[in-house]
């Protein structure tokens, strides 16, 4: 589950993680885009991260894929 924050001109999505794992956090400005697009991949190691996205757009989406 991703949890989201805004810290001054940031978002900010935090999440716990699994060692093994990767997680792909991914975004899209507009529900209807076909793709996403990626933010940054996460090594899991067992801790809480979390990643920052300057908030620049009018509106953004996120997902994030457990791999």
């Amino acid at each position: 589950m991703l949890d989201v924050a805004k810290s001054g001109n940031n978002v900010l999505l935090s999440f716990g993680t699994q060692p093994g794992f990767s997680y792909a956090i991914q975004y899209k400005t507009n529900l209807t885009d076909v793709t996403w697009l990626p933010l940054t991949n996460v090594a899991g190691d067992g801790s809480l991260k979390t990643v920052g996205d300057p908030a620049t757009a009018v509106r953004r989406f996120y997902r994030m894929q457990v791999q």
